[in-house]
Order: C-alpha cells, then sequence, then structure tokens
C-alpha cells in the first residue's frame, strides 16, 4: 500500500513538472539601472574665487613726511641732513599735548624743528590751539597762512622763533633758531612763514 502511495505521488511529482515545462522560463532578476549616471571623465575641481586683494594702507602721517632736506634748504637758505624723527611733551599754562617731531640741524648754523600733532595727542582727546607767547611775548597773526596763523619771536642771545599752525585736524609748530649776526627776526620769520606754507599745503590747511 505504502509502495502504490509513493508510486502515485512520484507520478503527480512528474505530471506537475511536465506541466510546467510549457510556462517560459522566468527571467533572472537584474538590478535596476541606476537613474544616476557615473561619468568616466575625472570631474573638474570647482572654481574657487581668489580673495580680493586688501587695499594698500596709506603711510601714517608724521612730521618727517611733512617735509624732506630738499625743502628745508629752499626755505632756509642752507643745505640740511635728513630730518631726525623725535618726540616732545607740552604743558602751557596746564593744557598738556605731545607732538611728533622732525628736526634739521646744521651745528651753529641753523636748527629747524617741525611738531605735528592731532587731537589723540592732547588729554581729553579734542585738539586745542593755545594762544601763542614766550616770555611774556605776545605772538603776531601771520595773515598770509590764514586766521589760525601765529609767529613770535626773539633775539636775545640767539635768533629764535616760533609760527604756530593752527588747522582743522592738525597742530603744527615750526621753531626755528640760529646764531646772532647770521641775520634778523624779519628774514628769519620770512623763512619760517615759507616753510609753514608748504606744510600746509601738504596738510590740505
Amino acid at each position: 500500500m505504502r509502495l502504490l502511495i509513493s508510486t502515485v505521488a512520484a507520478l503527480l511529482v512528474v505530471s506537475v513538472a511536465g506541466c510546467g515545462g510549457d510556462d517560459e522560463p522566468a527571467s533572472d532578476p537584474t538590478p535596476a539601472a541606476s537613474s544616476t549616471t557615473t561619468s568616466s571623465e575625472p570631474s573638474e575641481p570647482a572654481e574657487t574665487s581668489e580673495p580680493a586683494a586688501s587695499p594698500t594702507e596709506a603711510s601714517p602721517l608724521t612730521a618727517c613726511s611733512l617735509a624732506d632736506e630738499a625743502e628745508v634748504e629752499a626755505a632756509f637758505g642752507l643745505p640740511v641732513p635728513a630730518g631726525s624723527v623725535g618726540g616732545g611733551g607740552h604743558d602751557e599754562d596746564g593744557l598738556v599735548w605731545k607732538s611728533d617731531n622732525c628736526s634739521w640741524e646744521v651745528e651753529d648754523t641753523l636748527d629747524v624743528r617741525l611738531g605735528l600733532s592731532v587731537a589723540g595727542d592732547f588729554e581729553g582727546g579734542k585738539l586745542v590751539c593755545p594762544p601763542l607767547s614766550y616770555l611774556g611775548t605776545e605772538s603776531t597773526p601771520v595773515p598770509a597762512l590764514g586766521g589760525g596763523a601765529a609767529w613770535v619771536g626773539n633775539d636775545m642771545g640767539e635768533l629764535e622763533g616760533t609760527l604756530r599752525l593752527c588747522l582743522a585736524e592738525h597742530l603744527v609748530d615750526i621753531d626755528v633758531e640760529t646764531p646772532t649776526g647770521s641775520g634778523d627776526l624779519a628774514a628769519l620769520r620770512g623763512r619760517a612763514v615759507a616753510f609753514a606754507g608748504m606744510v600746509q599745503g601738504k596738510l590740505g590747511g
């Protein structure tokens, strides 16, 4: 009985297999084509913009940048060496400030010092133009340089004087000294005024 059942089962398997042979064989599944194709060409690197070059910063304004030895010679009539950088502190009737200085000196002949100050050089950070005087001598105005210019000089021992320019953003002092006998105060004043006019022009005052 078990043999008959086994035989029948075997025949059924063969029959089912035979019937399945009439169908088309199923195609092997293949991976779906990728919707994104990768190029075999090497990709170009992304362009990067060069950083913008920073503008060249202007050189800081200094006393020695306002005049050179040729300009001093043109004003005072004597050849001088290159300017010597310096600095100074001032206290006039309680007003305290600093200055950036440039000096041209010919020993025993001529000494010119140009002092430049801005608002930040004053206590309180505000530009002030103090009245100019020397040993009780009041200054006189210099009309050729505008309302903010004054001169004071003396001939006690040596010829010396100071010309002060009061500009919108700068205070300029020009100190000049020459030996007695090298001229007179009027001539010294004239040279200082010529030099101050050149400096004023560079400062736009």
